[in-house]
């Protein structure tokens, strides 16, 4: 960059008179403004600013063009494009210290400075001046506001995103998994048929025998200690072996899933042919796999249709836009089902402790949900590093309110930083974690409902509160 007086002052008057921004204000306001500013000329990528340079002048595109970009986890992302006629930089009124983004040059570009040390000057002696200034401050909070409201939405997006996808690839790769175990074991059914056809068994026999396998399928009871199980098997494998029965090991793994002892099986081995109880044992042993990988499914399956309803129920997706009422706890564990991989990779416990007897209260669902999220989400968050991390939701009817309190065991929160937090934009996590507009969201919705917010903390022991009108 370099700093030059060649353009000439009668030069630069025309073209701040010939932009649309300054239709109206007086010419000697511009004339002061074009005889106290400096002009800074640009090549095509040089940077006009980056993160923690100084904000000191008001800054006039006489030429060409910038854009505004903000760096989110070493990652530039475009905000703006500022173009010949617009003003950037410093505007009176504004409590901005220091630049929180890049500006980079795109082409040849001029831009007339005025350094922040008039701005005493001008808000007294040229008001119009100042007038189109303060207009353009608004706009521009109005405009960064809205952009930073979309990055929250889609930042909080993400991070549900991330975590669904993780939580239904999981029953979704067991459901694959044991479809394609279940597939290669039908397979095999017809040869091992032959071998059991062949048995001749008297009725009363084929009764205890499938008795034995419906109530082990039915009440399984396998040791619950890796020790005992481990026992269990060898001693299976051992009376396997001295049977004669083929694959012996596997078998023994099978069987001990579900129950089955040794006086099980020597039970069976005492009513049937020796060259008969391998034949037996397999098709028992095939019938409690399918069973296994069947019930495999099952479980997979409702685990997704869990997470989906969760999902149909936090967007509120098939109800309008009118307020309900609705189960703040159904809300609640939706929210938690959502943030579930986040909560287990973080290895945050959650205790519930609700009083199921409170009523349904009038909400917008799909924005009461949001501020579930924000606080859970920043709760996990607060947690994190904790000996023991957990999170305590209480609800309780407190007159004609219900009250919501979030408790986690975190740090705390200093009390410098709880005067501030639900300023728009500050924030405590680093570049790129946070906005700083996800608690103001939450104090926006609280209040849209008619409720209010507080904030207790102390080192162990963080809650916020909620009181929403029951009606």
């Amino acid at each position: 960059m370099k700093k030059s007086n060649t353009m000439k002052k009668e030069e630069i008057l025309v073209r701040l008179q010939e932009f649309e921004l300054f239709k109206g204000v007086p010419s000697e306001q511009l004339e002061w403004f074009a005889e106290h500013s400096e002009l800074h000329f640009y090549e095509e990528g040089d940077t006009i600013f980056k993160p923690g340079d100084a904000i000191d002048e008001i800054l006039i595109i006489i030429e060409g063009a910038f854009r505004l970009l903000s760096i989110s986890n070493q990652q530039e992302r475009e905000i703006a494009t500022k173009i010949k006629g617009e003003v950037s930089g410093f505007l009176p009124f504004s409590r901005a210290k220091n630049a929180s983004g890049v500006g980079r040059v795109i082409e040849k570009t001029i831009i007339l400075g005025l350094n922040r040390s008039y701005e005493r000057e001008m808000l007294r002696d040229h008001y119009e001046l100042c007038q189109v200034l303060v207009h353009e401050m608004t706009s521009r909070v109005r405009e960064f506001t809205g952009f930073q409201k979309q990055t929250e939405k889609m930042a909080a997006l993400g991070k549900l995103s991330a975590g669904l996808a993780h939580e239904l690839n999981n029953p979704a790769s067991a459901i694959v998994r044991s479809a394609g175990e279940l597939k290669k074991h039908l397979s095999l059914q017809p040869k091992k048929f032959k071998k059991v056809i062949k048995i001749k068994l008297t009725e009363e026999l084929t009764d205890r025998i499938t008795d034995l396998l419906f109530d082990k399928i039915q009440s399984p009871s396998a040791p619950k200690s890796l020790m005992k199980r481990k026992d269990l098997e060898d001693d299976l494998s051992f009376l396997l072996e001295d049977l004669q029965v083929d694959d012996a090991m596997e078998l023994a793994e099978n069987l001990a899933d579900y129950g089955f002892e040794e006086k099980d099986i020597q039970s069976l081995a005492e009513q049937v042919k020796p060259e008969d109880i391998g034949a037996i044992l397999h098709w028992m042993s095939d019938n409690l796999a399918i069973e296994k990988m069947v019930g495999d499914i099952q479980e997979s399956s409702e685990r997704i249709s869990t997470l989906v309803n969760s999902v149909k129920v936090y967007t509120h997706m098939d109800q309008g836009q009118e307020k309900s009422e609705v189960d703040l706890h159904e809300g609640i564990r939706n929210t938690l089902n959502i943030l579930n991989h986040k909560i287990k990779s973080s290895g945050t416990k959650i205790k519930l402790d609700f009083d199921e007897e409170i009523p349904a209260v009038c909400l917008f669902v799909s924005e009461i949900n949001q501020v579930w999220t924000n606080l859970l989400d920043n709760a996990i968050d607060a947690v994190a590093g904790s000996d023991d991390p957990g999170i305590i939701l209480r609800t309780r009817q407190k007159g004609k309110d219900v009250q919501v309190c979030i408790i986690d065991n975190g740090k705390g929160v200093p009390d410098e930083i709880a005067a501030r937090i639900w300023e728009p934009f500050f924030t405590t996590k680093e570049m790129g974690k946070g906005t700083g507009l996800g608690l103001e969201l939450v104090k926006d919705i609280v209040e849209k409902h008619h409720g209010t917010i507080k904030l207790k903390s102390q080192p162990g022991s963080t809650t916020f509160e909620l009181c929403l009108p029951i009606s």
